[in-house]
């Protein structure tokens, strides 16, 4: 249990340099810190990794390959971010954002977290509201997992501030062949159906270019106000036509 913090599975570098400000060195002492404090500090996927610690199974692992720990996919806002509308938007992004990767390494997962948070420079009106569940599904199917993703935004979701980022989590991932329906009952997000719709969409995209073809609710203007802004982009001189480098005497 003297493992250090930062080779604890399920902790990143981020959480490992906070718990080493905060004096949780290794894993031992992470094991029996106050569950509240972690939750508040930490989140859901924090709370998971100790219970992890405590011997209390919430993944299951596999030794026949390196399993990834999850999947993240999140952004901080160009502007401010007040509406729910707006916040829609944004986490139908990363929900298929996340959800493709899923797909590209035939993974799918039993758990997600939606978090939203406003600025940390804002000191006046704070907010940091997180939520994680047990998906219905193990699925990969970007639909199922943005009707899953809305219902927990709706349930963080609090009007009056002004929010600066948002995230959505999976955790819990094994691989697609893992996905079972339960009996008796059928699901169209992991069916053949579901499948074929995915791989095509997956196909278009990586053929024409992101986003070629999305989902509605991912918005289909480009004044998107959540959308981060490129002012210091760095151009993308070897992966785009249209930003070649030229070179005038």
């Amino acid at each position: 249990m003297n493992l250090d913090i930062s080779d604890v599975w399920g902790i990143g570098r981020s959480f490992s340099k906070f718990l080493k400000s905060h004096s949780v060195l290794n894993a031992k002492q992470l094991k029996y810190m106050d569950v509240e404090w972690v939750k508040q500090k930490m989140g859901t996927p924090g709370v998971f990794v100790k219970k992890e610690l405590l011997g209390i199974k919430i993944f299951d692992i596999n030794f026949n390959h390196e399993a990834r720990k999850g999947i993240i996919s999140s952004r901080s806002f160009g502007q401010p971010v007040a509406d729910i509308y707006n916040l829609r938007q944004a986490i139908a992004n990363f929900v298929s954002r996340g959800a493709e990767k899923l797909r590209s390494q035939a993974l799918v997962p039993k758990f997600m977290y939606v978090y939203i948070t406003t600025g940390r420079f804002d000191k006046i009106n704070v907010y940091r509201g997180g939520l994680s569940q047990k998906l219905p599904v193990s699925t990969n199917f970007t639909p199922e997992l943005l009707k899953q993703a809305f219902i927990l935004l709706d349930k963080v979701y609090k009007n009056g501030y002004k929010y600066k980022k948002a995230g959505v989590a999976f955790y819990g991932l094994g691989p697609y062949s893992s996905a079972q329906l339960q009996l008796f009952e059928s699901n169209q997000a992991i069916s053949a159906k579901a499948e074929n719709i995915m791989k095509t969409v997956d196909k278009l995209n990586l053929r024409y270019g992101q986003k070629t073809i999305q989902l509605a609710s991912q918005g289909l203007h480009q004044n998107t106000i959540w959308k981060a802004k490129n002012s210091f982009k760095s151009p993308c001189f070897t992966t785009s036509w249209d930003e070649l480098l030229e070179i005038k005497d």
